[in-house]
Formats: structure tokens, sequence, C-alpha cells
């Protein structure tokens, strides 16, 4: 398959108007972002936005803290911030499994390890794609695709969007099928809810769901001239979600 071949199907991904809609309920494959309201208990979830959870368990604890007084709002934490500086730290969550129980778990969207997938032992294909910090919790290897043909891999309820699968045959639909190398992403670590907790957190609001995004759940363009994320689903979400956003400084 040739490169130009490659280029091209991402480039048509780029090129696609999504259809992201806020939805009032959550299943796998919508994305979670953090309500800025409740920004302390969103992090204390997933982590501080592109930071991941370089705070460590003592940024947890406080953040876990400040909820519990009923404190922690994004004002709080980011008010003299460059705006653009406030959204790099927003959480933005894949969900990727939503339990009859309440308990779920995730990946984050917005934090890199800084390595490349050949900075690992035991792979022998991807070796340059980057490989992002899912979540503090700790999990196993994963990769999130647009391709069913992978074998094992699962679908994600609202979206065209697969989890897993079996790596081997992963390499092989994009070294001799109609695969992109770029239409993958590859995380190390979880977000994790235990029983009752991702119920509970969406019932009180502490997540927005954005459901239709999985060309923005693809794309790795956090450069200097791109939007973040969070403004970026913000926006196409529709007017309730950017009120949300100017009124917490985040949006213009």
């Amino acid at each position: 398959r040739s490169l130009t071949k490659s280029m091209g199907e991402v480039e048509a991904a780029s090129a696609r108007v999504e259809h992201v809609e806020q939805a009032s309920t959550a299943v796998s494959g919508d994305v979670l972002m953090a309500h800025p309201r409740q920004f302390a208990a969103s992090a204390a979830r997933a982590g501080v936005g592109d930071m991941g959870n370089t705070l460590g368990d003592v940024g947890s604890v406080v953040f876990k803290a400040l909820v519990f007084f009923g404190m922690g709002d994004s004002d709080m934490f980011m008010k003299e911030f460059p705006q653009r500086e406030k959204l790099r730290r927003m959480p933005v969550v894949l969900l990727t499994q939503r339990n009859p129980d309440g308990s779920g778990e995730g990946l984050s969207l917005t934090a890199r390890t800084g390595r490349l997938l050949g900075d690992f032992e035991g792979f022998e294909g991807f070796m340059t794609r980057p490989v992002h910090t899912g979540g503090p919790d700790k999990g196993l290897f994963e990769m999130v695709h647009s391709y069913p043909q992978v074998r094992g891999a699962s679908k994600l309820d609202s979206s065209d969007l697969y989890i897993g699968g079996d790596f081997k045959s992963a390499q092989e639909w994009v070294n001799d099928g109609e695969g992109s190398s770029l239409r993958f992403r590859f995380f190390v670590g979880k977000v994790s809810w235990g029983r009752g907790e991702l119920d509970g957190e969406l019932e009180r609001g502490q997540w927005l769901v954005a459901r239709g995004a999985q060309d923005s759940v693809l794309d790795e363009a956090q450069g200097l001239n791109t939007k973040p994320l969070w403004a970026k689903l913000a926006d196409d979400m529709g007017d309730e979600v950017r009120a949300v956003g100017r009124a917490f400084g985040l949006l213009d």
C-alpha cells in the first residue's frame, strides 16, 4: 500500500465534518469532557489534561479534599492562566466500557508519555507511533482504531471506533491491506471507575458527554497551531456547551 494512499485516507478523515452532539447519557465510544465547575473531581479521576498524572498521589489527594469541601472549579486552579493553557489542562476521556453496576473504564485523550511504540520491548510494528498516557490507573497496553478488519477488535457502542484486537493482525492490515497506521492510537494506563462511581459522576454533571467524535479521538495533532481538544469538541457541540466554556473563560 503506498504512502500516498495511506495519507489520502487520513486527509479525507480530517476534511470530513464531524456531527458531534451533546448526549444525555453515556455509552462506550462517547467522549467525556470535564465540566469546568467540577474540574478538581475530574482531575482526581483522570489526571490534569495534557499533564496526565504528573502531580501523582499528592495531587489526587488535594483534588479529592477540595471536592469533599465543595470546592474545585477550573477558575480556582487556573484563573491566571492563558486561555490555551486552561484548555490543555481540561480532562477529556474516551469511554471504553460502561457496566450495569455503574462502573467503567476509559482512556485519557490529551496526555502523551513522550515515548514511541518502538521504545517498548516486544513490538515489531508501528515503531514511530506515539504512546499516550491513558490514565492514572494501571492498565495493559491498548490500541484504539477504526478498523473492524483487525482480528479480535471490539466495537465501541456509539461510534465507528474499535478497541484492542490482535496486534499482528493490525500490522498486517496496515502493511498488506487498506489500513493506515495514522488511524491507530496507542495507550498505556487507563481511567477506572468503581461500582456506582461512573453513574454518580454523570448524574452530578461532572462530565459533558460528546457523541460522534471518532475522528477527533484519532486525531493526534495537538500542536501549537491546533485547537485544544476540549475547545474543539465544545465548539462542535453547540450553544449550550459553548456557553459553559465562556462562563469559565475557556472560550471567547
